[in-house]
């Protein structure tokens, strides 16, 4: 998976996870790929 997009700029991901410790690992996870992230707490927030 490519990490940047057309322009060289890091790909945004949003992750929306109710788990403080699983919205955390993917986070890190994603991060440490290369992406930047976004992250709520719930479906609502990330809307």
């Amino acid at each position: 998976m490519n990490a940047k997009n057309l322009q060289g700029r890091p790909e945004h991901i949003l992750v929306a996870e109710d788990s403080t410790t699983m919205r955390h690992q993917l986070k890190n996870s994603l991060a440490v790929q290369g992406f930047q992230i976004d992250v709520a707490s719930d479906g609502l927030s990330a809307w």
